[in-house]
């Protein structure tokens, strides 16, 4: 929606039809955001203008209008133009004068709830920030201001760019520095080395094989062939020289 075209049609409005359609989106625009985005002073006559129809539309057709409804109109009108700033309802009240079929369909409940929106005392102030911002961008200072925060971040932003490119950068030339490990002879010795010395202990654990103890039962059992082949004791070589 463009507001600054909106705030030219406010103000000329006067109170036709035809102004009122070309001004409707500021209503359904506060309906469903709760929002008064003009000066009050500006739509305040288009919201009772809205009012007043909506009040009219609904003792059309209706012969003899009850006094007390009469009354009644005159009531809601009335405290209506005695807020200075938006109520704090204005909101639902826009929703009533938009679609008021929507919320009621007869016109005695409809009255009662634009009654209920209309005994408030607390008011709103209307959010005219952009006013401020359009101010910004047409003003020179503004668009100077514009232009140093679009340069501010775009040099924010490079530098962000080159830390992570030279960080990139760094870690490649580390990796590529690092010197490659090669295992010479040497190494692949001691290496096969630890591994013989593990086979070794291996094998110092393993029983004994079947050829290993036949040969120590061979060694115990003939111990007479073992003596006979050895040399006579001393006393026995005397003994014989004696004798011969």
């Amino acid at each position: 929606m463009d507001y600054r075209k909106m705030e030219r049609l406010l103000e000329t409005f006067s109170n036709q039809q035809s102004d009122y359609l070309q001004l409707e989106p500021i209503l359904v625009d506060v309906s469903k955001t709760g929002v008064v985005r003009f000066r009050w002073e500006l739509i305040q006559p288009l919201i009772r203008y809205k009012l007043k129809s909506v009040l009219d539309e609904a003792y059309s057709g209706v012969k003899n209008i009850p006094d007390d409804d009469k009354d009644l109109s005159r009531q809601l009108l009335e405290r209506f133009d005695r807020f200075k700033e938006p109520p704090f309802t204005i909101q639902r009240l826009c929703e009533l004068l938009v679609e008021p079929k929507r919320w009621y369909k007869r016109r005695s409940p409809l009255l009662r709830g634009l009654e209920k929106s209309l005994l408030v005392v607390s008011t709103v102030e209307p959010d005219l920030s952009w006013m401020s911002k359009e101010q910004l961008v047409t003003s020179d200072e503004g668009k100077e201001r514009l232009m140093l925060q679009q340069q501010e971040l775009t040099c924010a932003e490079n530098m962000i760019t080159n830390d992570n490119t030279q960080s990139d950068s760094a870690f490649t030339s580390v990796s590529n520095k690092r010197p490659m490990v090669e295992l010479s002879e040497a190494d692949s010795t001691v290496t096969n080395g630890f591994d013989d010395i593990d086979l070794q202990r291996q094998h110092d654990r393993s029983p004994p094989t079947k050829k290993h103890c036949t040969d120590t039962n061979e060694d115990d059992s003939h111990p007479s062939d073992t003596a006979s082949s050895t040399t006579s004791s001393p006393h026995e070589a005397v003994s014989n020289f004696i004798k011969f």
